[in-house]
């Protein structure tokens, strides 16, 4: 009969070996500075830790967010809760630039910051089309009943190099709201 042990999600080893490999791949600065993680990181920017583990299990390493890492070290109890940046650089692993809160704390930090993602148009991170090109859509736009079968969508699409869904999701609003039809920047 073969057992399993499960490793707690929030338990982190602190013996001297991890610690000092954790500092080891830290840029200390100034007090007052950032931090940096200078080893592996997240397609986010946050560090990420392989903390050797203390337990008789096959399992050697657990791999855990610097930040997070920082934070128990420094004291902080971070069980079920996000750590956060007051500098808002997540590369950062100074205890002095972390604080616990929960996921409401880390939100309303965020939005008291303005960082919260702005999907809206161009800004949004994958849009297919430029403003004017969905204004353009939006104006001319034909799409077909059962009655009148006659539709651009796919000359549209083919023109804009999108698919028709992308072409319909304008028409029909589902996209590119805040523009108003007819009112194009010319």
């Amino acid at each position: 009969m073969t057992t399993t042990q499960t490793i707690p999600i929030n338990t982190y080893n602190t013996d001297q070996t991890n610690v000092d490999k954790f500092w080891s791949k830290v840029k200390v600065l100034q007090e007052e500075d950032c931090w940096e993680w200078q080893a592996a990181l997240h397609q986010d920017g946050y560090g990420f830790f392989a903390m050797t583990t203390d337990y008789n299990t096959p399992i050697q390493y657990k791999v855990i967010t610097a930040h997070r890492y920082s934070a128990h070290l420094d004291g902080k109890d971070i069980t079920n809760m996000c750590v956060c940046h007051t500098c808002d650089n997540p590369s950062c692993v100074n205890p002095k630039h972390l604080f616990v809160g929960t996921i409401q704390d880390n939100v309303k930090d965020r939005q008291s910051k303005n960082r919260q993602a702005r999907n809206k148009g161009k800004d949004n991170g994958r849009t297919k089309l430029t403003r004017d090109q969905a204004q353009y859509i939006l104006d001319n736009a034909q799409i077909g009943t059962k009655k009148n079968k006659l539709s651009n969508i796919q000359s549209l699409a083919d023109e804009f190099n999108v698919t028709t869904e992308c072409i319909r999701a304008v028409q029909k609003r589902k996209t590119w709201k805040y523009l108003v039809k007819g009112e194009s920047n010319d």
